[in-house]
């Protein structure tokens, strides 16, 4: 792997990490938008509660075939888009080991909460998307 992309990686899940230990109690910065912690033990949207072990060996068989497509793939522009999705993947994975559950904490209130792991997939799946699209 490049060590370039290895630092972007390692920062990222840093990052993901440690706002998740920051928060600690709900922290309101405007009346549509908190800071608060939330524990999640489902998947998307908190869909499939309760499953963790299953979620655990999933984003394992999941995070193995990214980072296969990572070693393969020639394009910085997907290589970029896989080491966020990888990053989002390890983040979240290292709370549902640790905690059995996933660490939540932006709280827009019209939407569910999240975290900055979730943020790299999202962008991730978007570059990826946006990609494909531009053949």
């Amino acid at each position: 792997m490049n060590k370039k992309y290895f630092l972007i990686g390692f920062g990222l899940i840093l990052l993901d990490q440690i706002t998740k230990l920051l928060v600690k109690k709900e922290i309101k910065v405007f009346s549509f938008f908190s800071l608060e912690r939330v524990t999640n033990t489902g998947a998307l949207f908190g869909l499939f509660k309760g499953n963790n072990l299953v979620f655990i060996i999933l984003s394992l068989i999941i995070l193995s075939l990214i980072i296969f497509w990572f070693i393969k793939e020639k394009k910085s522009n997907i290589k970029f888009a896989l080491i966020l999705l990888i990053s989002g993947l390890i983040g979240n994975l290292i709370d549902r080991i640790i905690y059995g559950f996933v660490v939540d904490f932006i709280n827009f209130k019209f939407w569910y909460v999240f975290n900055f792991a979730d943020c790299y997939i999202v962008l991730a799946l978007f570059l990826l998307v946006y990609s494909e699209t531009r053949k």
